[in-house]
C-alpha cells in the first residue's frame, strides 16, 4: 500500500494552514484508496511541549490510518541557484513517502543548490517545493506543477499569486523567483535571481 506524508509547519505551537493539509489528505485517500478519509488532523496533531516555541516540522506518515507522527525543529535551507532538469514522464500528484525519482534527478544538479524540473520545457517544481516567479508587478506560479502544495493553494486562494504556463524560453521575462512550501512563502525564504537559474 502506498505510504503518504503530510508535513505541517508548527509555529509557536500552532499548526499553520492545517485545513489545506486536511483537504489534500482527504483527496489523496479518496483517489488512491477509494475510501473516505476518517483522519482528522486537528485531532491527531498534538504539539508536544518542546515544540511550543519556534518553528517545528510535524511529519505525518499515513495510508488510510496514521502510521507515524514526528516533530522536529525546522532548519531553513538557503537556495540561491537552480539547475533545470528535464523529466518528461515524471508524475507526483500525491505527497508520497517514496521519492526515488527526485533523488535520481538531484544527481544532475551539478554545482547548483537545487533542481528545477521541466516537462517538455514547461516549468513544474523543484525536488521539494513549488515555485513562483516575479515579473516586476505580480507573482506567477506554473500551471504545470507536480504536487498541489498547500502554500501554493493558499496564495492562489488569497489572490497573492496567479497561475500561468511558464516555459524555459520565457523565464527571462521575470526578474526573480522564490520557492514556496508549507514553510516558505512571500515573506519567509529568499529571492533567486533569474540569471542564477541554469539551463
Amino acid at each position: 500500500m502506498c505510504q503518504l506524508i503530510e508535513t505541517i509547519q508548527i509555529q509557536n505551537g500552532i499548526p499553520i494552514n492545517i485545513s489545506y493539509h486536511q483537504k489534500r489528505m482527504d483527496k489523496s485517500i479518496y483517489e488512491l484508496f477509494n475510501t473516505k478519509n476518517t483522519i482528522s488532523l486537528i485531532d491527531v496533531v498534538n504539539v508536544p511541549p518542546l515544540a511550543k516555541k519556534g518553528t517545528w516540522k510535524c511529519r505525518i506518515v499515513y495510508t488510510t490510518n496514521i502510521l507515524e507522527i514526528s516533530y522536529n525543529p525546522y532548519v531553513y535551507r538557503t537556495i540561491n541557484t537552480l539547475k533545470i532538469v528535464e523529466a518528461t514522464h515524471i508524475s507526483y500528484p500525491h505527497k508520497s513517502l517514496h521519492r526515488e525519482i527526485f533523488q535520481k534527478l538531484l544527481n544532475q544538479k551539478n554545482n547548483a543548490d537545487e533542481i528545477l524540473i521541466t516537462k517538455q520545457g514547461y516549468i513544474t517544481d523543484t525536488s521539494y517545493t513549488n515555485i513562483i516567479f516575479f515579473d516586476g508587478r505580480e507573482w506567477f506560479t506554473p500551471q504545470t506543477y507536480l504536487l498541489p502544495g498547500t502554500q501554493r493553494a493558499y496564495l492562489l486562494e488569497q489572490k497573492l499569486i496567479r497561475e500561468k504556463p511558464i516555459h524555459i524560453n520565457t523565464i527571462h521575462t521575470f526578474s526573480k523567483a522564490r520557492l514556496i512550501n508549507c514553510f516558505l512563502n512571500l515573506e519567509v525564504g529568499n529571492d533567486i535571481l533569474i540569471e542564477n537559474i541554469y539551463i
